[in-house]
């Protein structure tokens, strides 16, 4: 449950963290998407992102599910397109002012 005050970007970044950190790094998918889906969502919630990292996040999710040797990647992918799907002004925001919206 999250409260509806939330930034979501900033939980999708959290759930990106934990995915990255919970990967073993045997397989390139997992290794390296993680840690590109967690710096992609990074530079969007310090206020860095670009109109196409969106686009990046969107690619990145959909060229990485599915292809990691457990379930690790293809979690991490399904959280940061769900966060896209569902609150994508939120990351539009982010993007357009170059700063969270929300007080941290």
């Amino acid at each position: 449950v999250v409260d509806d005050a939330a930034c979501m970007v900033r939980k999708v970044l959290e759930f990106a963290h934990f995915f990255e950190e919970s990967s073993c790094g045997k397989c390139p998918p997992c290794k390296m998407g993680g840690q590109y889906l967690h710096q992609i969502v990074q530079r969007i919630e310090s206020g860095e992102g670009k109109p196409e990292d969106l686009a990046s996040l969107e690619q990145l999710s959909g060229f990485v599910k599915g292809r990691g040797d457990c379930t690790v990647i293809t979690g991490a992918a399904v959280n940061v397109e769900g966060g896209l799907r569902h609150f994508r002004a939120e990351f539009e925001d982010h993007i357009a002012n170059h700063r969270c919206p929300v007080p941290a």
